[in-house]
């Protein structure tokens, strides 16, 4: 049997030039076999989720615990005796699947409190760190946005953190949100020095980066830098809350508000 003989193509690697008899080159095989991967994994999960929810251990559980707790407790810790419509996980089943019949991580609520708290689940969902090949990524947004904590979360060991206010920090001694005036002009210039040092090392060497901000517009950091940005898609409403939870800006909470403020009046 004669087998046809199958012409070289270029990689399907947007960013590959490499051609193959494959869909991808040897280099980006294996990469595309875990994205591959990945995703019959989460289809794999998403079926398992979809099941719980429709199983009777689940509904008797259900049925049980509105029984014991009837009224919203969202609701009640405003003082309000609202009627619970749901049972809700505090941890999502899909974040620790172990907990999917843990009472103690059940509460009840209503419809509305049960809306804006999956919104809120969605929206952080939605801002997941999705690793690429770039070296830089700018993540900004509000004030009591989660940019720190959004990078602590994906950042790996050797990663540089590019953020103001350890700057601040560092140079001063204080805690982080106090920023004497006088001293703006030094931590501004230190600042800017570690970009410059920045942009020269990703020239030459294998350095990853992450730029914290809460500027609107990075057009000038993205081409500095060729970075991706990740704009934090959090609520106002949340981010105050935040800010008035952090004991850390207990000193300067108008400041604080002001700066939540301030981000969402340019929208």
């Amino acid at each position: 049997m004669i087998i046809p003989w199958q012409s070289m193509r270029i990689c399907n690697n947007p960013q590959c030039s490499n051609k193959s008899h494959h869909a991808y080159c040897d280099e980006h095989r294996k990469e595309a076999q875990q994205r591959a991967d990945r995703q019959y994994d989460k289809t794999k999960r998403d079926n398992q989720y979809t099941d719980f929810y429709k199983s009777g251990e689940w509904r008797l559980l259900r049925k049980s615990f509105i029984h014991k707790n009837p009224l919203c407790s969202k609701c009640m810790d405003k003082g309000e005796s609202v009627p619970a419509d749901v049972v809700d996980h505090i941890e999502e089943i899909r974040d620790n699947f172990d907990r999917r019949l843990d009472e103690s991580n059940l509460m009840s609520l209503c419809h509305d409190c049960h809306n804006k708290k999956t919104a809120i689940v969605r929206t952080s969902r939605q801002c997941e760190y999705k690793p690429t090949n770039k070296k830089v990524t700018i993540v900004t947004g509000s004030a009591g946005s989660g940019k720190s904590t959004y990078v602590k979360k994906n950042m790996q060991a050797g990663d540089l953190i590019l953020d103001i206010d350890y700057i601040w920090m560092a140079l001063t001694g204080l805690d982080m949100y106090e920023k004497p005036a006088h001293l703006v002009d030094i931590v501004i210039a230190v600042r800017n020095e570690i970009c410059r040092v920045l942009e020269r090392k990703l020239m030459s060497e294998n350095v990853r980066a992450w730029i914290i901000t809460t500027a609107k517009n990075v057009d000038e950091l993205k081409r500095m830098f060729n970075a991706d940005v990740i704009t934090m898609n959090v609520s106002k409403e949340e981010c105050i809350e935040r800010i008035m939870n952090d004991d850390r800006r207990t000193k300067r909470l108008d400041k604080h508000i002001k700066l939540v403020n301030d981000w969402y009046k340019k929208e």
